[in-house]
């Protein structure tokens, strides 16, 4: 799509960042969630955006990666990332979330969002197919949003990030509220202004599926993405391969794919285990590190990346509990203490010092 005009907010962001009331990171969530480009972002701050330095990938080969392994269900449902991680090799997403905090299309070309974000103009990205051949289009957009909508679906964790497009007599989007206008182009209308759409669509259930979907990944294996899942042993092993039958949207823009196939091996949970799969060779790379054993990674010569997120500490007071013959939890002053210790610029405390 054609670089949509500074979106009304995007300088009083800017300057808002100049001042140093907005991070960096988060000016560029914001200001690329409203439309500008990740590059049109960076430039309104006067900053140079960072170049990737990258080594050039070797074609083909197998990536074996520690990670819990999970059953599949609807995408809307899930309620790991482990899930995700496996079915984003086939069911891919409108818009990716960056390191840098920035959003970037995907299965979007992109979108402008109107001066009080009641309205949404999603452009789709042209030239995508599905696995099977068929063209990737405007009404398949239409369609995801609208089941996302769908509050009577239990679990289903996508209604709460598009509760601006639901009507909450029906449970079901706003009639007239999601429009595909033409092939490539998704008009959302909304009653009251909601910023939040796209970060919603970056999120991991936000998997993008076909209109003739099942609700089971694997049975249908019918997606956008460059490989097919061939396998799935739950706690186990999952496996996918490269699709040779379906050529892939993102290569061009992305480069690839390079790997002819991918592994996710279940270890369990101690990592402990994982350290010793990573010094015996059976792994390439783990989900994740915590604390001291990201320093014995280190010292066995891993590459370390680093993603910033956000973490909610929760405490949940036990008012039986004894300790030393006496149930301290029980007096709600001390659970009110506790909940007045948190101090709430650092984290998120989730506590109720009445019900503790």
């Amino acid at each position: 799509m054609d670089t949509p005009a500074l979106h009304p907010a995007a300088q009083t962001l800017a300057a808002e960042h100049d001042r140093g009331e907005l991070s960096r990171r988060e000016f560029l969530t914001r200001a690329t969630s409203l439309g500008l480009t990740t590059a049109a972002a960076y430039g309104l701050i006067g900053v140079a955006m960072p170049s990737e330095v990258r080594a050039q990938p070797a074609q083909g080969g197998t990536l074996r990666i520690q990670s819990d392994v999970r059953a599949l269900k609807d995408p809307r449902t899930y309620d790991w990332p482990q899930m995700s991680n496996f079915s984003r090799g086939w069911l891919e997403y409108l818009v990716e979330y960056q390191r840098d905090g920035s959003f970037k299309p995907m299965l979007l070309a992109g979108w402008e969002v109107n001066a009080d974000a009641t309205q949404y103009t999603l452009s789709v990205r042209p030239g995508v197919t599905w696995n099977d051949g068929t063209p990737f289009t405007a009404a398949d957009v239409a369609f995801n949003i609208t089941r996302w909508c769908d509050q009577t679906v239990e679990g289903n964790s996508m209604a709460s990030r598009m509760a601006s497009l639901i009507d909450p007599e029906t449970k079901q989007a706003i009639e007239g509220a999601i429009v595909a206008t033409d092939d490539l182009t998704v008009t959302l209308t909304l009653p009251t202004p909601d910023i939040t759409l796209i970060a919603g669509f970056s999120d991991y259930p936000a998997a993008i599926v076909p209109q003739d979907f099942s609700g089971d990944p694997m049975a249908d294996r019918k997606g956008t993405g460059p490989f097919v899942p061939v396998d799935l042993e739950v706690g186990v092993k999952s496996v996918m391969v490269r699709n040779e039958d379906h050529t892939w949207w993102g290569t061009e823009v992305y480069g690839g794919p390079y790997l002819d196939r991918i592994e996710y091996i279940d270890f369990g949970t101690d990592q402990v285990t994982h350290f010793s799969a990573a010094e015996a060779d059976e792994v390439d790379m783990l989900y994740e590190s915590l604390g001291e054993f990201v320093e014995l990674f280190d010292s066995i010569g891993w590459n370390k990346s680093e993603t910033i997120t956000a973490n909610t500490v929760v405490i949940r007071t036990n008012q039986n509990a004894e300790i030393d013959g006496q149930k301290p939890y029980s007096d709600v002053r001390v659970r009110r203490a506790l909940a007045l210790a948190v101090s709430n610029c650092e984290q998120a405390c989730n506590f109720d010092p009445v019900t503790g």
